[in-house]
């Protein structure tokens, strides 16, 4: 099967922000509203050639339309030189719509509207004393989803959650910390886990969403310790997590055709994982510094495919290091390199993988322009391959397009008088995709 894929994609944002600071210093109140739209068209056309039987080349076209607005109002008052004081509110507004086309006469045409709203308020405490500090918070959401598909509701949630949050640094020397923390956080499915309309297929395959998916939950323990030396520093940490409801990707057989397979998402069991964090930063040249870090752990899965129960256990590791080199004062480079190993995760065995990418900077006119290079994957090792044995015997390799060239240029035109509002870094809370796509 050849696989033509055309995607055009027009993607707008507008962003506004007001802030007012007050007399004390580190008392502001800060409104920020950003609106975002969407649009964006698919055709994929699927060329069989002597397949026979059904599987006859067609054609799909998918329209989709998405609208995000947000809005965030943050107050922040340093009660006293010790004590300080947060409390915001948030608005999260998305309209989403997928129509699906297509001319093989077996897949039925699609009208998928998925929309969700979130309206949350936020309130942290902190102390800072001289050899430790702690900040307490909650976090109070509401959140709405519906979804229709072909103007008829299919699926529907309406919940109020409390996020607590809560860490304590304790200063052991002026170049040792400890802290310790506790919070819980969601994520939620994103648009390609939840829509139903066909992304990719194959005659044996067929990946789709779950209209259906709720979304997980994760409470989390952590207690790290930082050292810092002359040279660079180091982080090690432990870590234990539950998660609720689970978003795993699933294979399953196709109940029109046992032939065939499905890939989905589905939620698991509740879920937990522990493990160690070793990361860091050295410096052993001026010209030549190193940060590497390394991740050990080992996770419980449990969940049903189709009818069937399944439960395993897994241990697993990564390694990664981001090396950069300051050839003189305008030239540096870059090299970044990652191992993952083997992964058991609830259906499948992911076989371990690796690559290399490189990167150059070079500052030009004045340091007002720059040029970039970057060459990921440059010995074509990244690509995801695995096992399995439910719902039947497989193993699998995809390749991305993960070898790819970048330059490009950018130049600043002001002075530095004038610099935009910083904005905050705020998180989706949505799931990673992830799996085999």
């Amino acid at each position: 099967q050849n696989f033509f894929f055309d995607n055009k994609n027009i993607s707008s944002t507008y962003n506004a922000i007001y802030k007012r600071s007050f007399e004390k210093e580190g008392h502001t109140l800060e409104l920020e509203a950003d609106y975002n739209i969407v649009e964006g068209s698919d055709i994929g056309k699927f060329d069989i050639s002597g397949g026979g039987g059904n599987f006859a080349s067609y054609t799909d076209n998918t329209n989709n339309d998405i609208t995000n607005t947000t809005i965030n109002l943050d107050y922040t008052n340093p009660l006293t030189e010790i004590s300080k004081l947060e409390l915001g509110a948030e608005a999260r507004l998305r309209n989403s719509n997928s129509v699906y086309r297509s001319t093989n006469a077996n897949f039925n045409s699609t009208n998928f509207d998925y929309d969700n709203s979130i309206y949350s308020l936020y309130a942290t405490f902190g102390q800072n004393f001289e050899k430790w500090s702690y900040q307490l918070g909650a976090r109070l959401e509401q959140y709405e989803v519906e979804a229709t598909n072909n103007n008829e509701g299919i699926f529907a949630d309406d919940y109020i959650t409390v996020y607590p949050t809560a860490f304590t640094n304790y200063k052991i020397s002026d170049k040792q910390t400890l802290q310790l923390s506790f919070g819980r956080r969601v994520d939620r499915p994103s648009l390609g886990q939840v829509n139903p309309v066909r992304d990719f297929s194959s005659p044996r395959i067929t990946v789709t969403g779950n209209p259906e998916l709720d979304p997980q939950f994760t409470n989390s323990l952590e207690l790290n310790y930082t050292h810092n030396y002359n040279k660079g520093n180091l982080n090690a940490g432990l870590f234990y997590r539950v998660i609720n409801n689970e978003i795993n990707q699933t294979l399953l057989l196709d109940p029109e055709d046992p032939n065939k397979l499905i890939l989905t998402f589905d939620n698991g069991e509740d879920n937990a994982a522990y493990g160690m964090e070793i990361s860091g930063s050295y410096k052993p040249f001026k010209w030549w510094s190193l940060n590497p870090s390394f991740e050990l752990y080992t996770r419980n899965i449990k969940g049903v495919i189709g009818t069937q129960y399944v439960e395993v256990e897994n241990t697993a590791y990564n390694f990664r290091l981001n090396q950069s080199f300051n050839v003189n004062k305008n030239l540096s480079l870059q090299l970044f390199g990652m191992y993952r190993s083997k992964a058991q995760m609830l259906q499948i065995e992911a076989q371990e993988m690796y690559f290399v990418n490189a990167g150059a900077r070079y500052n030009i006119l004045k340091n007002k322009g720059t040029l970039s290079l970057n060459f990921n994957d440059i010995f074509n090792t990244q690509r995801f391959q695995f096992v399995s044995e439910v719902p039947t015997r497989q193993r699998g390799t995809f390749k991305p397009d993960s070898q790819t060239v970048y330059l490009g240029f950018s130049y600043n035109f002001g002075g530095g008088k004038n610099q935009a509002f910083k904005r905050k870094n705020r998180d989706a809370n949505e799931a990673d995709e992830g799996g085999i796509f």
